[in-house]
């Protein structure tokens, strides 16, 4: 279970400080492809409509190049200390 969160706290961190660096890098004519995203979108449905109940579901997913890069240096990450911090 540590080792999960571990990871979780991890991929959160890269997310978050790629979106910082990419929202920093957006006006640099240089380093500005950091900063271009990719959206993946599921538009809200109402998959069940009853007289009381209504469900619905839908996504909205935002990564940026420096999201993805810093989420596999993240994986890296994990996989070189994780044995060494939990044992195992």
């Amino acid at each position: 279970m540590k080792k999960v969160l571990y990871m979780i706290v991890l991929i959160i961190g890269a997310i978050l400080l790629g979106r910082i660096i990419g929202n920093a890098v957006s006006a640099s004519g240089s380093a500005s492809w950091l900063a271009s995203t990719i959206n993946i979108d599921i538009q809200p449905g109402t998959f069940i409509n009853f007289e009381v109940l209504t469900v619905t579901f839908g996504m909205h997913l935002e990564l940026s190049t420096i999201q993805i890069f810093l989420m596999l240096v993240c994986f890296f990450i994990y996989y070189k200390t994780a044995p060494k911090l939990f044992g195992g």
